[in-house]
């Protein structure tokens, strides 16, 4: 027998469940279907490049993934993409945490550089 998804925490409960055994949300005679799918590989995907390339993508893996892990939380998408979405988003925020901290890296050994410069 298949298992279909709860509306409302997105886990797998029997299709004949008139309520979800982990949230207690009641079941619909007919499986969830959302008017959006999700794009959990889309986020994914940019979060890494972000890391690898440029940590633009990560701004928009960090955006795109906040914006979907709310309509997945609202219902309006699909929750199966969850993970990667999320993944996908902490990959974004790494990258940009990482082009911060180079950036400040950065601005330190320049005024060191001119403080030792014109210390000579």
């Amino acid at each position: 027998m298949s298992q279909v998804q709860c509306g409302s925490c997105g886990r797998q409960v029997p299709p004949d469940a008139t309520q979800c055994p982990y949230c207690g949300a009641a079941q619909s005679a007919t499986p969830q279907s959302y008017a959006v799918p999700h794009r959990g590989v889309t986020v994914l995907v940019l979060g890494i490049l972000g890391l690898v390339v440029c940590f633009a993508f990560g701004i928009a893996a960090w955006i795109m993934g906040n914006r979907d892990l709310s309509e997945m939380d609202a219902g309006r998408m699909d929750r199966s993409g969850s993970g990667m979405t999320q993944g996908g988003r902490i990959c974004g925020m790494v990258s940009v945490g990482l082009a911060v901290l180079g950036l400040v890296v950065g601005i330190i050994l320049m005024a060191l550089g001119m403080v030792l410069q014109t210390g000579s």
